[in-house]
């Protein structure tokens, strides 16, 4: 069962919002009503497609810092086995 958090339970910055869309997008389980609400919120206030924008973005470097991290480590694993 997909159990999602009510919009509304969701801190009122745009900040907080993308948040949530962000996390709705990449869970892969967003229906047509919520894809459809994620683009009435977009289109609402040019923040809110910045404040979106600025998520992926921070995403983004995290998964990317991530990466080189598990490398880093990989190649530690590597050379100990050397």
């Amino acid at each position: 069962m997909n159990q999602r958090l009510p919009l509304s339970d969701i801190g009122s910055s745009a900040n907080d919002t993308a948040l949530y869309w962000l996390a709705r997008r990449m869970s892969g389980s967003m229906n047509a009503e919520e894809r459809r609400e994620f683009e009435n919120w977009l289109a609402a206030d040019p923040e809110n497609r910045k404040a979106f924008s600025n998520a992926e973005v921070l995403v983004s470097r995290v998964d990317k810092i991530g990466d080189e991290l598990l490398a880093q480590e990989f190649e530690k694993e590597l050379s100990a086995l050397s």
